[in-house]
C-alpha cells in the first residue's frame, strides 16, 4: 500500500506541473497575440498598461546621484 500511495503522490506533482507549464504557455501566446494585434492596429506598442519593471516608485535612498552626492561609504 506504501508504494502505491508514493505512486499517487508522484502522479499528482507531475500532473500540477504539467497544467503550470500548459498555463504558462497559454499566457505567452496570449500576450504574444496581443503585441501582434496592437502593432497590426497601429499602436507603438502593446505593453503599454503593463505596469513598469520597477513599478513606478522613486529611486531608494541610499542610490548614488549623478554629480557625486551620493551616500559617502567609509571602509
Amino acid at each position: 500500500m506504501f508504494d502505491y500511495e508514493l505512486h499517487r503522490i508522484q502522479q499528482a506533482e507531475l500532473l500540477r506541473e504539467a497544467a503550470e507549464r500548459r498555463l504558462v504557455r497559454q499566457v505567452l501566446t496570449a500576450r504574444r497575440s496581443a503585441r501582434r494585434a496592437a502593432r497590426r492596429s497601429g499602436r507603438p506598442g502593446g505593453d503599454q498598461d503593463a505596469p513598469s519593471p520597477g513599478g513606478g516608485r522613486p529611486a531608494a535612498s541610499g542610490t548614488r546621484r549623478p554629480g557625486g552626492s551620493g551616500p559617502a561609504h567609509r571602509a
